[in-house]
């Protein structure tokens, strides 16, 4: 175990150069992005930022492979692959903004099953609790996860990509609820996957003091915007509509609800009774 950062250090496979190109995206019946196309060396990481419904979490889970992407295409290498392709799918761990973790279970059960899963074997009795010491969580590992702080949960995951050999990481808000020591620990656990060829795309409103290369992603370049739609009788009602008076509006016989005939006034507003 490293003394300064508390973190193993573990042999970390080096990744594949992957990269999207022209990636496009729904959002039930409308378009959400589109023309998102990167290169991601290994030892790189994707810093993507945006405002809150662009797509960051959309895009996540479209290199997931967990959506279906509306258009473009994802190379591993040179290779043209679907995002279910078990060979990509392989390669990722994905960490969503949801902790996800089985409120029955405690901190060491949980990182045990995902641990197996991520693994696709069984995983060493002593290992799981030996991976929660290394994000603090050594006095925690027998408490259920309803009992545990957002912070502490958060903690949990990071064990989990601690004990993980995936070469690219897929992260939505990771930072989120962790005080400074779990920031630090973050970075750490991070900067260390980098350094040894793996790739990261980190989705964060703040970004990440992480030492390796970046490529920065902003999904407000790439959102599809919706324009206003018009009423059903077209512009000039809709303009008119925009600026009619509410309910205190003209006296009728107005022949335009959006103009008042001279000489005729609003009535009075109702009074409110005491």
């Amino acid at each position: 175990m490293n003394e300064t950062t508390g973190v193993s250090p573990g042999a970390r496979p080096h990744g594949t150069t992957w990269s999207v190109h022209d990636l496009a995206a729904r959002a039930g019946d409308r378009p959400l992005f589109a023309g998102v196309s990167i290169v991601v060396p290994p030892g790189h990481w994707v810093d993507l930022t945006g405002d809150n419904g662009v797509g960051k979490t959309t895009l996540l889970r479209l290199l997931a492979g967990l959506s279906r992407p509306d258009g473009g295409t994802i190379r591993l290498g040179e290779r043209a692959i679907d995002a279910r392709d078990p060979d990509w799918r392989a390669n990722l761990l994905y960490i969503g903004h949801a902790t996800a973790l089985k409120a029955v279970l405690d901190a060491r059960e949980n990182l045990r099953s995902w641990m197996a899963l991520d693994r696709g074997r069984p995983v060493p009795a002593t290992e799981p609790a030996a991976r929660l010491s290394e994000v603090g969580l050594a006095r925690r590992a027998h408490v259920l996860a309803d009992r545990l702080s957002a912070g502490q949960k958060k903690r949990v995951q990071m064990a989990r990509m601690a004990a993980n050999r995936a070469a690219i990481w897929l992260l939505d808000e990771p930072g989120n609820a962790l005080d400074r020591d779990g920031q630090n620990l973050l970075q750490t656990l991070v900067d260390r996957h980098l350094a040894a060829g793996g790739s990261a795309v980190v989705a964060s409103h703040h970004r990440l003091p992480i030492a390796a290369p970046s490529i920065g992603l902003d999904m407000n370049r790439h959102a599809v915007r919706r324009s206003r739609p018009a009423s059903a009788t077209g512009p000039a009602s809709a303009a008119a509509s925009a600026t009619a008076p509410g309910p205190t509006g003209p006296a009728p016989g107005a022949s335009d609800p959006g103009r008042r005939e001279p000489g005729v006034s609003d009535p009075a507003p109702a009074r409110t009774p005491p």
